[in-house]
């Protein structure tokens, strides 16, 4: 009796963290790096390799990922940071 109910809480932690993982948006840096600008060197995230601001930009961006936060979110908090021109056309 003691085992079943050790095997059944532990099933059910295993099983948590996978529920919480398929709730969670797929969205990845690299979507989202050709969608938005660095506000400094005026270019797609992408391709701005060496400005400090984009590489807090692109911390920003992880950080929210592991928020579990959805691509459209993300944007609409680099917006409320930089301004509308942080996204790329």
């Amino acid at each position: 009796m003691k085992r079943t109910a050790i095997a059944a809480v532990a099933t059910l932690a295993l099983a948590l963290p996978a529920a919480a993982v398929a709730q969670c948006p797929r969205t990845t840096l690299g979507d989202i790096e050709d969608e938005v600008m660095c506000p400094v060197c005026g270019t797609p995230l992408s391709l701005a390799t060496e400005a400090p601001q984009a590489q807090r930009q692109r911390e920003l961006i992880q950080r929210l990922i592991a928020d579990c936060r959805s691509k459209e979110q993300i944007k609409t908090v680099l917006v409320a940071e930089f301004g509308e021109e942080v996204l790329a056309l």
